[in-house]
């Protein structure tokens, strides 16, 4: 099974538009603290249920580089 990270929340584009286009650090923090307890309770499921596979994508921290330093990605 395939579990999603929670994405750049605090960069999305509704949240720039009303913030001067500028990124909200609260949702980001939020984006954080959710991804990182969805590992931590992953690895918590993998120690106790051996046979059951989980799988935890993210793509945070490519989104938010991709934000933060756009010319990186030929943007």
């Amino acid at each position: 099974m395939v579990l999603l990270g929670v994405g750049v929340i605090g960069c999305s584009p509704d949240v720039r538009v009303v913030n001067n286009l500028q990124c909200l650090n609260l949702g980001n923090e939020l984006a954080i603290g959710y991804n990182t307890g969805l590992k931590q309770l992953v690895n918590i499921f993998h120690a106790t249920i051996p046979d059951l596979h989980l799988v935890v994508t993210h793509s945070y921290d490519l989104i938010y580089d991709m934000i933060q330093h756009p010319q990186s990605f030929g943007m």
